[in-house]
């Protein structure tokens, strides 16, 4: 018999190596493909191969995979997309059974013969224009439809679907994520050029992740006395933050850094105090494992997948956030609080999370 052919198509992947841009989608979907690579072995009957499709011939070849690769040597958006789709070129080159788009929403001619990875509906309650969450709203639920099968990764997403989309609940599989267990460890060294006590904060500029709240209870409850710093992960601060930072007196108390590696960033996590991630919406919550993994003690809202992940394992923040934000920074800078004991339970949390886990439930999903 012959092997069935998995088409995954890694172009969320490229921006990672073009320009060093490490979205969610992104690294998971480089994990979860390097993960199948090596356990794809345990599945004789599937054939993996993978997709991309840029001028410049990033993707495939990037990803260190021992699966074959396709390119094809088309830029992926506009009117050379939808030729691509029209011409059927991805369909030629690859003559897959089953094509996997791990990054919530393509275009493909057959989405009979398609498996889709939506990582959340935020867009069917969240508008934000730099993502076209009011396009997704128009075209992401008709493919949920038509697809052969949707992979999520928490069960808060997985009802999410089926509420918003009505979709049906046995047409959606539940993968969680996993972390480089061998990045994000209790092994990893702390900041050698940090060498005072702080709160983590990993973000970016979608105003759900809420960080302007955490930077502003900070400040309002900053006295010369405190012990905290707050150090911020994130690439693109707004220009109305950055000045108000300036302006008031615990200025060289907030510490940012940028495009860190995944190295910095466990070591950073490893050094911290407590990571807080105060997210209104989260599909799954990467930042959460990962500080957990290095022993970091996590705050988090007790929202979305947050909750699913978080509770029992890490301080839950109340609505509304600000008051909650103000009531934990205080009781931790005033040591109130056991943050061994949620560094314990927060170790034990993130083992759950493995990328090899991933890819074996993936690859039953596709044989399936």
């Amino acid at each position: 018999m012959r092997k069935k052919r998995v088409l995954i198509d890694v172009n969320s992947t490229v921006d990672m190596f073009a320009c060093g841009r490490h979205s969610g989608i992104a690294r998971t979907t480089a994990e979860l493909v390097r993960a199948i690579d090596g356990v794809r072995g345990e599945y004789p009957d599937l054939e993996i191969e993978l997709f991309s499709q840029n001028f410049k011939g990033i993707g495939c070849r990037n990803l260190a995979a021992g699966m074959r690769g396709h390119h094809l040597w088309l830029r992926n958006i506009g009117w050379m997309k939808r030729l691509a789709k029209r011409l059927r070129l991805r369909e030629s080159m690859s003559r897959y059974d089953l094509l996997h788009i791990p990054h919530n929403y393509d275009e493909v001619p057959y989405p009979e013969r398609t498996v889709v990875t939506l990582h959340d509906a935020l867009f069917m309650h969240i508008a934000e224009d730099r993502f076209d969450h009011m396009g997704m709203r128009k075209y992401v639920p008709e493919l949920m439809q038509k697809c052969k099968h949707i992979i999520t990764c928490s069960e808060y997403s997985k009802q999410d679907i089926v509420n918003t989309m009505g979709v049906a609940a046995d047409k959606i599989t539940v993968i969680p994520w996993g972390i480089k267990h061998e990045v994000f460890n209790m092994n990893v060294h702390k900041p050698a050029d940090i060498v005072f006590p702080y709160l983590l904060s990993v973000s970016c500029n979608a105003e759900r992740k809420r960080t302007d709240k955490i930077v502003d209870a900070y400040l309002d409850m900053w006295t010369p006395a405190m012990k905290q710093h707050l150090m911020l992960v994130w690439g693109n601060m707004p220009e109305w933050l950055s000045k108000k930072i300036e302006n008031h007196p615990a200025a060289s108390w907030i510490h940012i850094e940028k495009n860190v590696s995944d190295e910095r960033l466990a070591s950073l996590y490893r050094g911290a105090t407590a990571m807080i991630f105060a997210s209104s919406f989260e599909g799954f919550g990467l930042p959460l494992i990962e500080a957990m993994a290095c022993g970091c003690p996590v705050v988090t809202a007790d929202n979305s997948s947050l909750r699913e992940i978080g509770e029992g394992a890490a301080i839950m923040l109340d609505e509304p956030i600000e008051e909650s934000l103000r009531e934990i920074i205080t009781r931790i800078d005033n040591g109130e609080i056991d943050l061994k004991g949620y560094m314990e339970k927060g170790l034990k949390r993130a083992s759950q999370y493995r990328w090899e886990a991933a890819a074996r439930k993936t690859l039953d999903v596709y044989a399936q």
